[in-house]
């Protein structure tokens, strides 16, 4: 081959490797900016007293991007007098992919029950070339007084096989009335020593309170083939959280197609 033919080839992989870089660049890019739009912002709990109200507030990533130093930025107003507006800036230095963050923050106490909190959360996206600001408003009734909840679980199986689907059924209620808790998220869990338990899956309630969340049977931890399942609603402002069972766990032995238990 002549040395300018040779020279030309390399050009032209060279330029095509760029090319290549450069779209995926640009895809993980448009990827992490589109995903931190679907970043929710929940109001778990508001505790007030005489001088002061808290918002526990809850920072849902159901991304595989991991944010740092986000910036949130909480106002709030009075829905019927017009003097009160006060702000608090708070850190969030790292959320992790698929992670839930929590932050309280504090506000002189106003001078009514229903107000308007505007929130807003501030990244840096793609190794931080671009800012990015997501912003909505919400309505807290202060005087709200949280329900009780529980949950109505169909019975579960004792043992399943592996990479078999089992779904998790039942129904999330009000504790006294049995009115349906709509729209809330539902977390399955593998017990291990109550601080590193795995999360298996999630779902939602309906509009009537029924959830249908399907898992994977597998082994989650190393030495043990059973799955300690038990199910969380970490509440929000209206209802309170609950646990199911409110004790202990569910055991599913989880075992090989080859070696069926007895």
């Amino acid at each position: 081959m002549k040395p300018s033919l040779k020279l030309k080839d390399m050009k032209l992989k060279l330029a095509l490797v760029t090319i290549t870089i450069v779209i995926a660049v640009l895809f993980r890019v448009f990827n992490e900016v589109y995903a931190f739009n679907t970043v929710n912002v929940e109001f778990r709990n508001v505790i007030s007293d005489e001088e002061v109200v808290k918002l526990e507030v809850a920072i849902i990533n159901e991304t595989p991007y991991t944010y740092r130093n986000l910036i949130l930025e909480f106002k709030m107003t009075c829905n019927d007098i017009g003097y009160y507006d006060e702000s608090e800036i708070v850190m969030l230095k790292n959320l992790p992919f698929y992670s839930t963050g929590k932050v309280s923050v504090k506000f002189p106490k106003p001078p009514c029950i229903s107000v308007n909190v505007k929130y807003s959360v501030e990244a840096k996206l793609a190794y931080g070339l671009i800012e990015q600001v997501k912003a909505e408003t919400t309505t807290i009734n202060i005087g709200l007084t949280r329900k009780e909840t529980m949950f109505i679980v169909d019975p579960l199986p004792n043992k399943a096989r592996r990479n078999s689907v089992v779904y998790i059924t039942g129904r999330l209620v009000v504790k006294n009335s049995g009115t349906p808790v709509p729209h809330a998220k539902i977390l399955v869990y593998d017990y291990d020593d109550g601080v590193w338990d795995n999360l298996l899956a999630y779902g939602y309630t309906d509009s009537l309170g029924y959830f249908r969340i399907p898992w994977v049977a597998k082994n989650v931890d190393f030495a043990d083939t059973d799955a300690e399942i038990y199910l969380v609603f970490e509440g929000n402002m209206e209802y309170l959280p609950s646990r199911w069972p409110e004790k202990g766990y569910h055991k599913i032995l989880v075992y090989e197609p080859l070696y069926p238990p007895p």
